[in-house]
């Protein structure tokens, strides 16, 4: 086996794993999401059906909610480190390979305008303001806050 073909065979391989770990990023953050968005729910649909619900309900709630905002922050940290990780693998093959797709998606993601069979692609506001981590862990963050909030406020209700 040639260099050029076992560089294409691990750029192959690291493009595979991207996709698998691209894919693991999204579901550990669409199952986490739900877990949250569920519990907080029911916390809430509570304070409806019950004029009068006990306090430790909304604590309890409130502190099992968080736990799971920690564990989704903890889970997606790891697995969008592997997929920076397996990108930037992939990335420095590109150059022996006379690839440049995923060094194109870089100066796409920084924010350059990129330009590809003449027609030019961009992302648009607000998608630029912030990189995908970023929105990723402000959701996390915003149902931390709401998990807290909900233990706090909620716990005064009896």
């Amino acid at each position: 086996m040639s260099l050029n073909e076992r560089t294409a065979r691990e750029y192959e391989a690291a493009i595979n794993m991207l996709q698998d770990t691209g894919q693991t990023v999204w579901l550990v953050n669409g199952a986490y999401l739900l877990a949250t968005t569920v519990l907080l729910g029911a916390l809430l649909s509570l304070l409806g059906q019950d004029p009068s619900p006990p306090r430790w309900v909304f604590v309890a709630g409130g502190v099992v909610c968080f736990v799971i905002c920690l564990l989704w922050w903890g889970s997606f940290e790891r697995a969008y480190a592997f997929y920076n990780f397996r990108i930037d693998f992939a990335r420095s093959l590109e150059t022996d390979l006379g690839y440049s797709v995923l060094t194109q998606g870089r100066k796409l993601s920084d924010g350059e305008a990129v330009k590809i069979s003449g027609r030019e692609h961009r992302i648009g506001f607000p998608g630029r303001l912030l990189a995908m981590q970023w929105w990723s862990r402000s959701l996390i963050g915003l149902m931390a806050a709401l998990s807290i909030l909900t233990a706090v406020c909620l716990s005064g209700t009896r």
